[in-house]
């Protein structure tokens, strides 16, 4: 019984089958040691968090040839077997007090890399138990996101949203060689994308880099790099990641 297995039997749910493939494949293995290596390798310019350079020279170099789930994607990480047990207990232990949170069921298995709590799960209507299970995020205000209908659509999600959409030269993605670490993700990825996910990626990851300089409310700006035209994001998003039309309604602590 791997780990995965234990903790479908413990808390008796299944976890997606794709879920199981990105398991048995390796996916889910961040190395030994592993840090919050999405805060950035490279010390921020406000030296605010230093990178983890023992992960970087030791474990690093190993899974770049082949990057694991969303290796490059800032402020996200996979939880491990033993993390997963700590976050069950919580979310589904405290988020109970709520009655329409008695019908649904929460399975963490990532969470952001910031000070504040906030978690990726995957989430179980309990009247449907055959229904494949929501992605949504949980903020430690209380706010639920959901952010895909499955697991394969939220792959799809990351690898645009939070992968090329919005970024900065201090972007973990951005660390050696950009376009051999979007080539790299992708060829890893592309085996639990729909053809037509893959295609799509493919195409936008071959793009040069647009700076954009946005103006802000409070009277100052900032800038960022994306490969993405103006407003094309939602329009991918709204196809390749469509949201369910009926949601149910959760409240958190």
């Amino acid at each position: 019984m791997n780990p995965l297995q234990h903790i479908e039997q413990t808390y008796n749910f299944q976890y997606p089958k794709l879920y199981h493939q990105l398991y048995e494949d390796g996916m889910l293995n961040m190395g030994a040691k592993y840090p919050y290596h999405s805060y950035c390798p490279m010390e921020y310019k406000n030296g605010d968090r230093l990178p983890n350079k023992e992960w970087l020279e030791q474990e690093y170099p190993k899974l770049k040839e082949n990057p694991p789930l969303f290796l490059y994607v800032d402020w996200f990480q996979v939880l491990t077997p033993s993390q997963l047990a700590k976050e069950f207990e919580f979310l589904n232990q405290h988020l109970t007090q709520y009655p329409q949170n008695r019908k649904v069921f929460f399975a963490p298995f990532a969470r952001a890399v910031v000070d504040d709590y906030m978690v990726y799960c995957f989430c179980y209507d309990k009247e449907k138990p055959t229904q494949e299970p929501s992605v949504v995020f949980i903020r430690e205000d209380g706010e639920v996101d959901i952010l895909s209908r499955n697991l394969q659509n939220f792959i799809f999600y990351q690898l645009i949203k939070r992968l090329v959409a919005h970024f900065h030269d201090i972007s973990f993605i951005c660390y050696g060689d950009f376009y051999e670490n979007l080539r790299q993700t992708l060829r890893t990825h592309c085996p639990y994308l729909t053809e037509e996910q893959a295609e799509v990626l493919e195409d936008i990851y071959k793009r040069e880099i647009k700076e954009y300089t946005r103006k802000l409310t409070s009277g100052g700006c900032y800038t960022f790099l994306t490969l993405l035209h103006e407003g094309e994001k939602e329009t991918l998003l709204n196809k390749y990641n469509p949201l369910p039309k009926e949601t149910i309604l959760l409240k958190t602590l």
